[in-house]
C-alpha cells in the first residue's frame, strides 16, 4: 500500500537532512509530498516523515473509522 520508500543517511549529530533527497532525484521531496511542513513519526524499527495535512488527515480517518467500529455510528 505504501510503496513509495526511500533510505536516507543519519549525520553524526543524528539529524537526517531531506533537502539532500533531491541531490540524487530531482524533484524526490515534491514527489513523496514533503515540500512544506512535516511530521515525523516512530514505527517500530524505523520512523516515518509525513507531510503534516495528510498526517493530520489520515489520523482523523482513523479516528472516525475507530469511533465507528467502538461506538456502532
Amino acid at each position: 500500500l505504501w510503496a513509495i520508500a526511500v533510505e536516507v543517511d543519519i549525520d553524526s549529530a543524528g539529524r537526517v537532512a531531506l533537502g539532500k533527497l533531491d541531490g540524487t532525484k530531482p524533484g524526490t521531496r515534491e514527489r513523496l509530498g514533503l515540500t512544506a511542513d512535516v511530521t515525523v513519526v516512530g514505527a517500530g524499527d524505523h520512523f516515518e516523515v509525513w507531510n503534516t495535512e495528510q498526517w493530520n488527515a489520515t489520523q482523523e480517518s482513523f479516528e472516525d473509522e475507530l469511533d465507528a467500529l467502538l461506538y456502532h455510528d
